[in-house]
């Protein structure tokens, strides 16, 4: 097993205290929100948003409608949010991972995640026909014909799985030497332009060992597969009894490198740690506290959107 450890000069070394779980909850829900973006529009004609990353969203006029169905006449106010790097989806915890019919949970690549929502006079209001996005492929790569449209799927831990959109009027429409992911979806809430990462037949377990006082509530692990910026897999299972973080879905393969980014929290900063993995049979990673190192939203971002 090869491993290196990432100690970049913004991350400051100083004592790491017991990390608090209401603490590091408040810290993603911090960055998610920093990510939101409003607009007010009016209903009464077709309305068009521009995202600071120039993804276009279109709603045709009459498009929404109240809780009864009622048409919505005047004022309507937008929450648009979008993700397209790793360090932002690390810090929100917004990772990708897609939960199949069996359940089993696979890797996925993104063309962009986003969540969009319109309310008048603070009720969430519903869709009467699909917005569309235009998202520009560039922002994680070259067009992919293989993506497709996913529900992101919130779980009461506040984790988020991500399911394959059928029987819907949503998807993507893909046309020959598009630079655009033609998206239309017929529901508000988080959605994914992605594709499963294929398995392959040499993939195996991968187990990272935190210290003590770590767990599920107070700390997560991810892990980024070099030279794919566009990926960013959870360690959804955890142990108590060895306070070890495992993935077994088979996202790991002998031979892959990969950053295992253990993340947590002390005194309202972020901690983190960082360790380059080549991937053996069975592979295991240990963090210890001496690891850590604090930071701000901002440099957590940074140093994970720098790796290779």
């Amino acid at each position: 097993l090869t491993q290196s450890c990432k100690n970049e000069p913004n991350i400051k070394p100083e004592e790491i205290i017991k990390p608090n779980p209401e603490s590091f909850q408040t810290l993603r829900a911090a960055a998610l929100t920093s990510l939101a973006q409003s607009d007010t529009l009016s209903a009464d004609s077709a309305l068009t948003f521009t995202s600071t990353n120039g993804v276009t969203l279109s709603l045709d006029a009459g498009a929404l409608i109240d809780e009864e169905g009622n048409a919505v006449t005047g004022d309507v106010a937008l929450t648009y949010i979008e993700l397209f790097d790793q360090g932002n989806m690390v810090a929100s915890n917004k990772p990708l991972l897609g939960l199949d019919k069996d359940e089993n949970l696979n890797a996925l690549a993104t063309g962009g995640e986003f969540y969009i929502t319109f309310t008048q006079n603070e009720k969430n209001l519903k869709l009467a026909k699909s917005y569309t996005l235009a998202v520009p492929a560039a922002l994680t790569g070259e067009h992919d014909k293989d993506m497709t449209l996913w529900d992101g799927i919130t779980q009461t831990n506040g984790d988020i799985f991500w399911t394959a959109i059928v029987d819907r009027e949503a998807g993507i429409n893909h046309q020959e030497n598009d630079s655009l992911y033609q998206v239309y979806n017929d529901q508000f809430g988080w959605t994914n332009i992605d594709k499963v990462i294929a398995k392959q037949e040499d993939s195996t377990a991968l187990t990272v060992a935190v210290p003590a006082d770590y767990n599920y509530a107070n700390s997560a692990v991810y892990f980024t597969y070099k030279g794919q910026g566009n990926a960013l897999v959870q360690l959804t299972e955890f142990d108590a009894e060895s306070s070890s973080f495992t993935e077994k879905s088979g996202n790991v393969a002998i031979g892959d490198e990969i950053n295992v980014i253990f993340v947590s929290e002390s005194k309202n900063s972020f901690a983190v740690a960082i360790k380059t993995v080549t991937v053996e049979a069975a592979t295991s990673v240990k963090f210890e506290l001496e690891n850590l190192k604090t930071t701000n939203t901002n440099g957590l971002v940074s140093l994970i959107n720098g790796l290779d």
